[in-house]
This record gives C-alpha cells, structure tokens and sequence, in this order.
C-alpha cells in the first residue's frame, strides 16, 4: 500500500504542477512564428492540386492557438482556407477552396493571422500565392489549314510561313519551340533554327517542283510546344502551277524497232507547245504557217555510225527486215548478171561489189524480164548510196536513180 500510495501521490504532483505552472513559450499573446513579418510567407500551388506548398510553415506561438483567418484580400478574391492540422504544436495548412487556372490568374496575395483560444488575434503577415502551370493545352494553328500556289521549276525562300500558339500560362509550356512535316517523301522542309523568338516558322520546297509528276502536295504539320506537348495536325497544300515551256514535248530519246515488224511511227505522241509566243509573219492571223523537224537517228555503234556497214549486202537484208520479194537491180557481175560488168566497181570484196556512177557515161539496163515495168502507184527502192558534190555542174540538171521510160514516157 505504501508504493502504490507514493506512486499516485507523484502523478499527482506532476499534473497539478504542469497545469498551474504555464511553459515560457505560452504567455498569452499568439504570433506567427516566422522570421519576419515583412517578408511573409511564399506558397506554390499546381493548377490540378489544391494544397498549398508554403514557406515557411504555417505556425502559431505564444498562446493556443485555435485558428488562423484571412484578414485582408489585396487584390479582391483569394479562394483559399487555413486549415488547422495541429493543436497542440499550432501548425496549420493552406489550401485552395477550388482548382486554381494559371492562364486565369498567376499570383494571389493576402494577409492572414492567428487566432488564439481566447480570441486574440495576432499581428497579420502577407503569403504571395504563385499558381505553377502544368501544360494543359496542346498548341493550336491560327489557321484550321494553308493553301498556296507556287510555279513549278523553282525554288522558293519561302512557299508559306504557319504559326501556332499555345494557351499554357508559362513559356515552358506555353511557347510553340518546334514545328515538323509528319509527311514522308516530300520535297519540303520547315524552318526550326532562324528567328526562334519569333511564333511563325518558314516551309520552303527543297527542289524544283514538277506540274507532270504531282499537281499539288499535300502535308501534315504539328507544333510542339516547350514541354514537348504535340498539337493536331494541320494539312497545308501547295498547288503547282504549270508553267509552259517553249518546244517539243512527247519525243523519247530511244525508240526500239524490230525488223520485218513493218511501219513504225516515230513519234506518235509529238507536240509542239508554243505557249502564247506569236507565230507566223505579221500578216498572219492563224497562227502557225508551216513546222519544219529535221530528225537525226544515231546508234551505239562505237564508232557512232550505221553498224550495218560491216555486213554482206544479204546480211543486211535480212538484219532490216527487207522484203524476201525484194529484186537486186545492181547484183554482182556472174552467169546471169552480165549487166553490170562493165561498171566501174571499187577495190571492195568480190561478193559486195560497190558500183560508181558519172552521171554521163556509165549507167545499165536492167533485163526486161527482171522487173516488170507496170509498177503501182507506191513502191520502194533502196540504196546504199553515197553522192558525190560537182560545184560545176548546173543545179538545173536532173539526176535520175531509175528511168523507164519509151518515145512517148518518162518517168
């Protein structure tokens, strides 16, 4: 009985004695416990958050505290309220009665107090409220799309500028820092290194356009602002203008024949565009009077020449598909062919005999029975020929390849 007695009787004393002896720190009058009143609080607070990140902390001292209140609004509204978290240590916590909107409003500013438990109220000190945006918006194009119209053949500075903005609040989230062409295979570029201070950004064409290979070009344009955040896409198109082009058009540079496959037009698809150039002489009122081509054919013999020149006459014959109904006016001299005997013949082989002609005194008759003389109103004659230039004789002069004629025709 007697420990117990002892025991109680100290916990006795020790109760009476904290109740009725107050600590040094409690001595009736409630203060901020912060450094200076002048400097006040400063708080951060995220757009999607309500607590408010304040330093220093909350706290009241020198009395119990009950309470903090906000005593003076410097710029009307101010959405926030004073939690208290902890009695007994004085601590409180600051939050906003709502979701606060950077792009609304940034900074909020208000004195607040503390309230001890016998409704004394303390000396007031100022929070500065900064509201921390938190990239919400994508950017946005001024325009919903771009059209342009450029020459075909050229190479521009610039075929368009785009410009998109971004509705954040702070420049890391609210400056548009890159812009891209999502579209792939396309003869573009956007301007992402010069004028970076500047919103709106430069696409040019990275070679000449061509109205025949695409009429227009369509791409896809993003922004991106600072924190990386992508808008939708735009389409921006640019029309190619054709632009015309004085001369021939539609003539390949290689055209394949295969022998014996008959007529071949060489250009089928030829045209001459004369845009709006004036053509004919000054009397002339429709236009184009005549079209003179002059049409030069070339091999890829090495030697750039006709790579026939190396085959018998039968070779070649055959190699240009010449008709099996075909009759030698000119064969070799032999048993049969004595009309070309007497013709003067190069050094050549025996079998591929060159024959030359004066234009006077050297010419043959063909055998009557060789060809019959009733021709049709079209035939072929081919030659191997090579003329000879005579700058003495009279340009007046006919030249005849072949002759049938009697005392009543000439042909």
């Amino acid at each position: 009985m007697l420990g117990t007695y002892i025991i109680f009787a100290a916990c006795f004393g020790y109760a009476v004695s904290h109740v009725s002896t107050p600590g040094p720190s409690l001595d009736g009058v409630p203060r901020l416990d912060i450094i200076s009143l002048e400097s006040g609080y400063h708080g951060l607070i995220k757009e999607n958050e309500t607590l408010v990140e304040v330093t220093p902390k909350i706290r009241g001292v020198g009395a119990r505290i009950c309470g903090f209140k906000i005593v003076n609004k410097h710029h009307g509204e101010a959405p926030f309220e004073i939690i208290l978290k902890d009695k007994e240590r004085g601590e409180a916590e600051l939050r906003a009665r709502k979701t606060l909107n950077c792009e609304k409003r940034k900074n909020y500013k208000f004195d607040i107090a503390a309230v001890s438990c016998d409704r004394i109220q303390s000396d007031n000190a100022t929070v500065h409220i900064s509201v921390v945006d938190i990239n919400e918006y994508p950017p946005t194009f001024l325009e919903p799309s771009y059209v342009r119209q450029v020459d075909e053949g050229r190479l521009y500075e610039e075929v368009v500028r785009v410009e998109a903005t971004d509705r954040d609040c702070t420049p890391k989230f609210g400056d548009v820092c890159k812009y891209e062409i999502l579209t792939s295979d396309q003869p573009f570029s956007i301007d992402n290194e010069a004028f970076l201070s500047h919103p709106q950004r430069v696409i040019r064409n990275t070679e000449p356009l061509d109205y025949e290979r695409s009429h227009n070009h369509i791409l896809s344009v993003v922004a991106y602002d600072c924190g990386m955040r992508q808008s939708l896409p735009i389409m921006v198109t640019i029309k190619v203008n054709r632009v015309c082009k004085l001369g021939w058009k539609g003539i390949p540079e290689r055209i394949d024949y295969s022998p014996g496959s008959g007529r071949e037009d060489l250009f089928p698809d030829a045209e001459l565009e004369l845009c709006d150039s004036p053509c004919g002489g000054s009397t002339s009122t429709s236009g184009i009077h005549s079209i003179e081509a002059k049409v030069t054919l070339a091999t890829r013999h090495i030697g750039k020449g006709c790579d026939r020149d190396t085959y018998s006459v039968q070779s070649q014959r055959k190699l240009c598909g010449a008709s099996a109904e075909s009759i030698d006016l000119l064969p070799s001299p032999g048993v049969g062919t004595e009309w070309t005997r007497a013709l003067p013949t190069d050094e050549g082989r025996e079998a591929d005999r060159v024959f030359e002609f004066d234009g006077g005194s050297s010419a043959v008759v063909v055998p009557p029975n060789l060809v019959d003389e009733s021709f049709s109103s079209t035939f072929t004659l081919a030659t191997w020929m090579k003329h000879k230039q005579n700058p003495e004789q009279d340009r007046r002069v006919k030249e005849h390849i072949l002759c049938s004629a009697d005392d009543h025709r000439y042909y």
